[in-house]
């Protein structure tokens, strides 16, 4: 993480700002996305970006995931100005120059294939209270668009498309490096329908000349509605958050996915133990080319067969919970534990 420069008096101002964190987020307080040189006063670096956790009274450096719920704008379509992108003070980009924006198409380890757009449509499929294994980001409902707009002759629209989409100017930075721009958000259903409930994750990258781009960094947009008896909604707004509701399961999961990946950790559950020999051997032999990534594979997504290479990652990386110390592609001597579950392993791979 690189150091960032920050005064109190800059704090001060962005307090004055409706922004709060992702995991507080309430009303209709929003998030604005503070862009800055990570080079600080020192301008040639690139830019990143963060955002004042008024929480802790401290800027976070260094986000990549910004959540957003999605109001009714009208039936064929939801969307919301937020978040803003906001920098003052030390906060700063290059002076009186453009801050422009893309939409680049991600794939790993979202996915295989790139993409500009990513929907789940956050049901609990096994209906016992955990979303969390069912948080699945894929392809957007077939008709659905998010289109990014600055005013009626200033958009653009993704789809899910496979390439890069060039975005537009937001704005000019002032003399002191700073801006403050709100666009707007929206997500269209098919044929003027509404669009399905569920999160929209948008890819984004910032872009000003003299300054290394950003990173991608993802806009999840909560389009899920409480609804009555009859499937109509009742509530449009931000529905009370806890700790196991599928909004916290998109962010935990997205969180997990982009955190430094922990070899062998398949379900990205923080530590290579059962669940991620599980995967490998309920899905021995599989060609993930042609059949696509199995269902609960997280972290660390296969190319070509789950075979043994993938399964050396779990047993050289049994127990870890951190960066993996190991020699070469030397097997460390099982435990009691792993030994018995390696018997089992191998029963079910020969019955197979």
């Amino acid at each position: 993480m690189r150091p960032a420069r920050f005064s109190l008096a800059a704090l001060a101002v962005v307090s004055a700002v409706a922004c709060i964190p992702a995991a507080a987020q309430s009303g209709n307080q929003h998030i604005d996305i503070n862009p800055y040189d990570s080079n600080g006063a020192d301008p040639g670096g690139q830019i990143l970006t963060g955002f004042y956790d008024f929480d802790t009274e401290a800027f976070v450096e260094d986000t990549f995931r910004f959540s957003e719920p999605l109001e009714i704008i009208q039936p064929g379509f939801h969307g919301i100005s937020a978040p803003g992108f906001f920098a003052t003070g030390d906060f700063t980009l290059l002076p009186s120059a453009d801050v422009s924006f893309d939409v680049p198409a991600v794939s790993a380890p979202l996915s295989q294939t790139p993409s500009t757009l990513f929907y789940w449509d956050g049901l609990d499929d096994n209906n016992d209270g955990d979303f969390l294994d069912d948080v699945d980001f894929a392809a957007p409902p077939a008709g659905h668009s998010l289109e990014v707009r600055l005013s009626t002759f200033v958009n653009m629209t993704v789809t899910g498309e496979s390439t890069d989409q060039p975005g537009f100017v937001l704005d000019q930075t002032n003399a002191d490096g700073g801006i403050h721009k709100h666009v707007s958000f929206l997500v269209r259903g098919d044929n003027g329908n509404a669009p399905d409930d569920g999160f929209y994750l948008l890819p984004f990258r910032l872009h000003q000349a003299g300054l290394e781009s950003s990173d991608p960094f993802f806009l999840l947009y909560n389009g899920k509605y409480e609804r009555d008896a009859n499937d109509d909604i009742i509530f449009d707004g931000i529905l009370p958050r806890t700790d196991g509701d599928a909004q916290t399961a998109a962010e935990a999961w997205l969180d997990a996915l982009f955190a430094a990946g922990l070899p062998g950790d398949y379900n990205a559950s923080g530590q290579v133990e059962q669940g991620d020999l599980d995967l490998v051997l309920q899905n021995w032999g599989v060609d993930t080319d042609t059949a696509g990534v199995p269902a609960g594979w997280v972290n660390d997504l296969p190319d070509g067969q789950i075979e043994q290479t993938e399964l050396d990652g779990v047993l050289q990386n049994w127990g870890s919970t951190a960066a993996p110390n190991f020699t070469g592609g030397i097997v460390p001597e099982p435990g009691s534990a792993l030994a018995g579950a390696l018997f089992l392993a191998i029963l079910q791979i020969r019955r197979r």
